[in-house]
């Protein structure tokens, strides 16, 4: 009976280890031209600041100790402040210099996450959403945000064939 209550103990410290989180890799994502298409607001930002939150009930909590990831199922996810540079779409959106994006659902390394988003300039796909009666922008498809600016040509072509 010792042996069994070591394998509970020995899944959970495996579950939770960075090694194991990190080694989760996300869903395929849609070819870039259907994300492209599920946006309702499409962009070129740069992510200021990075907060965790916690959403439960379609509200978002202040997390006072920060966890070193999400975790699946933790209701985990990120705030994301981001000053739009240019609007790709809406042609004749005229958003505030910051907004807010969520973004989370899965288990991501805080860390890698804030050092990521806040490296540059992106392409960010985006749908807007409410969340405690204050809009926000949420991924036009679950996992994948931003683009590369270097995709930002082929995500301008797909915006004139949707125009059209």
């Amino acid at each position: 009976m010792k042996s069994l209550r070591v394998v509970p103990h020995l899944v959970l410290t495996l579950c939770f280890s960075p090694v194991f989180c990190k080694a989760q890799s996300p869903p395929v994502p849609l070819p870039l031209v259907e994300r492209v298409n599920l946006a309702t607001h499409v962009f070129v930002g740069r992510a200021k600041r990075l907060r965790v939150r916690k959403l439960v009930g379609g509200r978002l909590f202040k997390v006072n100790a920060e966890p070193a990831s999400t975790g699946i199922n933790t209701g985990l996810v990120f705030e994301l402040e981001v000053i739009v540079e240019e609007v790709l779409f809406p042609n004749k959106w005229k958003p505030s210099k910051m907004i807010k994006i969520i973004y989370g659902g899965g288990a991501f390394s805080i860390a890698d996450s804030r050092k990521a988003f806040l490296a540059g300039e992106f392409v960010y796909l985006t749908r807007a959403a409410s969340f405690g009666g204050q809009t926000y922008f949420v991924p036009s498809y679950a996992l994948s945000l931003v683009e590369e600016l270097s995709k930002k040509e082929e995500v301008l072509a797909v915006l004139r064939k949707r125009a059209a």
